[in-house]
């Protein structure tokens, strides 16, 4: 960092500093060829530790380099303190060369910390960015006009602050048994279901989230279930329960909410599974990808554009009545793997 960008950089970590609410814990890390915590573990926010980190922040120098990848992973391999949510606020002003490494990195972490990514400068990387943010469920805005810094920062603190609920539980109802280990699901009787997301992530205000298993239809008495869903969770360490009452609900056909849990079952194997994969998750990847037609790691559309030949071709072809006859989009994969319910 150098100029003006390492002036932003402080400008945007004081007002971050100024923002956080006082019953959190925090930390600064400062990274360039090297990376330096402000302490060695996150401290409460008071008045103490905020002097602390601004003279912190106040002394950083430029010194270049973009190595982000060690310092992140030493935040997000490191265990989660018990009803605190890991918000992780990174800044950067360069490219690195290893984006796609720390964007899966993020993916494969995505259920214990957000990532909120800011690109200092018009040199800053936008696939890095966007797609720290888009694995770990964060945000991100590139800075490039230092008048708006303020309204940019506080836009993403106002999201990032608001109480998740955590540790949720799903109970599916005594009709449905769901297997939390979807991992095991091949030992069960193909009569089970599972759950998808296995491990259900913290469910934010304002954001969308989808859970997922299969249910037996012939467990539904007249058209409609019996059952309710029960949603635990908790926040701040006191305990929340939602309650879905299911008693007027009948089973409709359709396919939106299965493509949609088969998406959110291929993502959860590509970015958060151990890597490598097994050949069973890559054959339950492929399978799901040729079912539903989604693209993945093992499934790709290979598009074929057909023309009609024709001898007098060459003496119209500066005249756009070419006929195209079709378009064939086939899905190129292989066979096997367990099914989407």
């Amino acid at each position: 960092m150098a100029g003006q960008r390492i002036k932003n950089t402080k400008e945007t970590l004081q007002i971050f500093l100024n923002s956080l609410p006082t019953n959190c814990l925090f930390n600064v890390v400062a990274f360039s060829h090297r990376h330096d915590m402000l302490f060695a573990s996150a401290k409460p926010y008071n008045n103490e530790s905020l002097a602390q980190a601004q003279l912190f922040v106040e002394n950083l120098k430029a010194s270049g380099g973009t190595q982000i990848y060690r310092p992140l992973r030493e935040i997000l391999t490191s265990k989660p303190i018990e009803g605190y949510p890991r918000q992780v606020f990174l800044l950067t002003d360069g490219e690195v060369g290893d984006t796609d490494r720390i964007v899966r990195m993020a993916g494969e972490n995505a259920v214990s910390t957000r990532i909120f990514s800011f690109g200092i400068g018009r040199g800053a990387s936008l696939p890095l960015c966007k797609g720290l943010a888009r694995k770990s469920r964060g945000m991100f805005e590139m800075i490039v006009d230092s008048d708006k810094i303020t309204e940019q920062v506080m836009r993403i603190i106002t999201s990032a602050l608001q109480p998740p609920l955590c540790n949720a539980v799903v109970d599916w109802g005594g009709s449905v048994k769901a297997l939390h280990n979807v991992e095991n699901k091949e030992k069960q009787s193909k009569s089970a279901s599972f759950q998808v997301p296995s491990c259900p992530p913290p469910i934010y205000p304002g954001r969308q989230f989808i859970y997922a298993t299969n249910v037996r239809v012939s467990n539904a008495e007249g058209g409609a279930a019996k059952n309710a869903i029960t949603i635990a969770s908790s926040h701040n360490k006191e305990e929340e329960k939602l309650v879905l009452d299911l008693s007027g609900v009948k089973p409709h056909r359709g396919t939106l909410l299965h493509v949609l849990a088969a998406k959110s079952r291929i993502r959860e194997l590509e970015e958060r599974a151990p890597k490598p994969l097994s050949k069973q998750q890559r054959d339950e990847i492929r399978a799901l990808g040729l079912r539903f037609n989604l693209a993945s790691s093992e499934t790709s559309f290979v598009a074929v554009l057909e023309k009609e030949e024709d001898a007098n071709a060459g003496a119209r072809s500066e005249t756009p009545t070419d006929r195209t006859e079709q378009h064939v989009v086939p899905v190129v994969g292989g066979g096997g793997g367990a099914p989407m319910p």
